[in-house]
């Protein structure tokens, strides 16, 4: 069982290193980066904590069978005894564990999920189609606030706006808007940014899940812009970025 332990001691290494080391090294060697880069690094470094997760309790599980397996072969001393015991409670441990985790989980996420999901509901009631942008379906909210935002509806992405900001912005101006927001939705930034909150809640006290999330934000609106400005004007987009957030 040596092979399984040892993998499980690196497994558990990289899960360290990536998730506390991680956030200075990227944030070093990719400070001038381009956002796309940047983006899949952080992730990257995301997949990497699950990997090694993934493979540390999977080590895990087949030397707790094994020491299950050889409980039979042990002798009847005191020592052996304590060694039952011990072999015997880690499976019940483990699965007690694993159920805490997954409890924790749906706990934390089972809110924000059920808010988002009203709040989406929310607007789209409060809205109505007026046209589609390059295939993108447009929504028009009836709000004074100027505002806009890519909203996701059973899997389709459509762009949601309001009454407000098509009176403050001009023609070019507005396109621009879209086009930032086109491609959010060409990127999937809405998921790329979810999966950076999930996993930010489910393990806060991870530097690199802390920090994820305001990389992945930054980095997605700074691909956005760029996007824009390949059919919008300078000008255009930041005379819209200096009336309203987007």
């Amino acid at each position: 069982m040596l092979p399984y332990g040892c993998l499980l001691a690196t497994a558990l290494g990289l899960f360290l290193v990536s998730g506390f080391l991680g956030p200075q090294f990227l944030g070093f060697s990719l400070r001038n980066a381009r956002p796309g880069l940047r983006l899949w690094a952080w992730l990257g470094g995301l997949y990497s904590l699950a990997f090694s997760s993934l493979t540390a309790l999977a080590c895990l599980a087949v030397l707790i069978g094994s020491g299950w397996s050889n409980s039979s072969k042990a002798n009847r001393g005191l020592g052996d005894l304590w060694y039952l015991v011990l072999v015997s409670a880690l499976p019940y441990i483990a699965l007690a564990s694993l159920g805490i985790l997954i409890a924790s989980a749906i706990t934390k996420l089972q809110p924000a999920v059920a808010a988002a999901k009203e709040t989406t509901d929310l607007l789209l009631l409060k809205s109505r189609e007026s046209e589609t942008f390059r295939g993108i379906p447009v929504r028009i909210l009836e709000a004074n606030h100027p505002a806009a935002a890519l909203v996701v509806v059973e899997n389709q992405p459509s762009i949601l706006i309001t009454r407000g900001a098509t009176i403050d912005l001009s023609k070019e101006e507005l396109d621009a808007v879209l086009w930032h927001e086109l491609g959010h939705a060409l990127g999937r930034h809405n998921s790329l940014n979810r999966l950076a909150r999930v996993a930010c809640v489910l393990t806060p006290w991870l530097p690199l899940t802390r920090d994820l999330s305001t990389v992945v934000e930054h980095s997605c609106e700074e691909i956005a812009d760029r996007f824009a400005l390949k059919h919008a004007s300078m000008d255009a987009l930041l005379g819209a970025k200096s009336k309203f957030k987007f």
